[in-house]
């Protein structure tokens, strides 16, 4: 086995509105909040049971939930860094909320490489509302931390995954700017959403996709892909999106148009049946 992907479990910090309660135990205590009954637990990924297929690991991709969150992942490094961590690549998928403890930082140096990915859909308090209830005060100070971390340590490359749904389309070229003046980040990597599909950009009415495609630089090979993505859709439009963002919204006490304006004329469409 030369590569591994590791759910380490569903603990989370954070509430995306792309997510829900099946992989997130922040998105199941609201689901309780409101009286209803959330899916059952999925349990992570323990290495140990692994142990035998190890040594010929090339990299481990650690994913959750929030895996810098979760009480398994040092316990999962001390093992990957007692076999040959100069022949491991780390890969982490992690939210920028939370900084490693000492620990952590002492044993990723001993690996191969280690890539850090923070996953940032928009910029400032587009991300709050969007990974709800993140702080951009707290992911930029720690985005800033990773970045001085990454001089200090060659092996360690970082990125940022902005996952796009028709909750931040209209922020991506803002992103892009934003993330063309950063020193020390590597990658930007836009991914369109692809579950639940009502909030995907191609759900989005002839209206809006006309507008969102105006708004994308086309001189970025990520945003023309975007514009392509969007462009490649169905004309059915999934009414649930209208009841999903009023009722979040109503549970969570904000309102999509001071975070997405230009998605305001989405509320005013009346919820038509599912396709």
């Amino acid at each position: 086995m030369k590569f591994l992907e590791v759910f380490l479990g569903d603990t989370c910090n954070l509430k995306c509105v792309t997510c829900g309660p099946e992989l997130n135990t922040t998105w199941r205590h609201e689901v309780l909040e409101q009286g209803l009954i959330p899916p059952p637990r999925v349990d992570g990924v323990h290495i140990e049971s692994l142990v035998a297929a190890l040594p010929s690991l090339e990299e481990v991709k650690f994913v959750g939930g929030e895996p810098l969150l979760n009480k398994n992942h040092l316990s999962s490094l001390k093992i990957l860094a007692s076999l040959k961590p100069e022949q491991i690549t780390l890969t982490y998928n992690t939210n920028g909320t939370v900084w490693p403890d000492a620990e952590v930082l002492t044993l990723w140096p001993k690996f191969k490489q280690v890539n850090i990915w923070l996953s940032i859909d928009g910029f400032g308090e587009l991300n709050d509302y969007v990974r709800f209830p993140s702080k951009w005060s707290v992911v930029s100070e720690n985005l800033a931390r990773f970045i001085e971390y990454t001089r200090e340590q060659p092996g360690f490359q970082l990125g940022i995954l902005c996952t796009v749904s028709l909750y931040n389309i209209f922020g991506v070229a803002e992103l892009e700017k934003w993330f063309s003046k950063l020193d020390g980040v590597k990658y930007l990597n836009f991914r369109p959403l692809a579950e639940p599909k009502f909030l995907s950009i191609r759900n989005l009415p002839e209206d809006l996709k006309l507008k969102a495609l105006a708004g994308l630089d086309l001189k970025s090979d990520s945003q023309r892909g975007l514009a392509h993505h969007i462009q490649a859709s169905s004309p059915t439009f999934d009414g649930r999106v209208v009841d999903y963002i009023r009722n979040l919204d109503r549970v969570r006490g904000v309102q999509l148009k001071n975070f997405v304006p230009e998605l305001q004329p989405l509320l005013r469409l009346e919820q038509s049946s599912q396709p």
